[in-house]
């Protein structure tokens, strides 16, 4: 994620990191955030429980994750990211496509805002 965090700070995005989702949480009630890329394996809290927990608190800002992940053929991972809408990546991905992803996140929400 360092990478990433590099990547989206110098294009002028504000960026702050987690190791995990229990620590995502945390950081996320008490700050703002436009939009959240998380990785579906996760120590302590995979994004899937990420998503509920945020979906039970701010269901806009949980409509505004952008899932990471390198298991596209579980069943369970499909399902999950096709039931929640939301937009996700396969890994390996190249930079401009999280630069494309987060910026259509971005424009879905000052449209619909």
């Amino acid at each position: 994620m360092f990478v990433l965090s590099e990547v989206l700070s110098g294009i002028g995005h504000k960026v702050a990191t987690a190791s995990n989702g229990v620590e995502a949480v945390e950081r996320i009630a008490t700050g703002s955030y436009d939009v959240i890329l998380s990785d579906m394996r996760m120590p302590d809290m995979d994004g899937g429980t990420l998503f509920k927990t945020l979906e039970r608190k701010d269901k806009a800002l949980a409509r505004r994750i952008i899932f990471v992940t390198g298991d596209t053929v579980s069943p369970d991972t499909r399902t999950f990211l096709q039931d929640t809408g939301n937009r996700w990546l396969s890994k390996p991905f190249n930079i401009q496509q999280i630069i494309d992803t987060v910026t259509e996140v971005l424009n879905q929400e000052a449209a619909a805002g």
